[in-house]
């Protein structure tokens, strides 16, 4: 099953720096987005 489209406000996935890994990580678990990438390097 694939995806068509995201609406803006379906936080499916959520990017956050790795310095935010334990926000990200609560987030994730509170239902907030179902899928967490985490950015490394200059943003």
């Amino acid at each position: 099953m694939r995806l068509r489209y995201c609406r803006k406000d379906d936080m499916l996935v959520k990017t956050y720096p790795l310095s935010e890994i334990n926000r990200a990580i609560a987030d994730q678990h509170e239902g907030k987005c179902v899928k967490v990438v985490l950015l490394t390097g200059k943003q």
